[in-house]
């Protein structure tokens, strides 16, 4: 996935010289800048988000009256343990 995000900003930065040296339209410019630049963000959130899930061996999802919240844990039997105790105390 890095080696996919070298390769598409390094062709990005030569898309946008070329544009410039071949003295296209300033529209032509603006629009490889900012395709590049979105597939590049696109790409980065992809990776940290594969990342963080791919780390972590399972999830807990925790359903209450306001909504639901997905935690990634290596135990998540501990948390959820750690979860109910705290919510008996109070």
């Amino acid at each position: 996935m890095v080696a996919l995000l070298m390769n598409l900003t390094s062709n990005t930065y030569h898309s946008i010289q070329r544009n410039i040296l071949n003295n296209y339209p300033t529209e032509a410019l603006l629009h490889s800048v900012l395709s590049g630049s979105i597939l590049i963000v696109f790409f980065c959130s992809l990776f940290i988000n594969m990342e963080r899930r791919l780390s972590f061996p399972s999830i807990l999802e925790v359903i209450t009256g306001t909504g639901k919240y997905k935690f990634y844990a290596y135990n998540p039997e501990d948390f959820q343990m750690m979860i109910n105790r705290n919510l008996q105390e109070n």
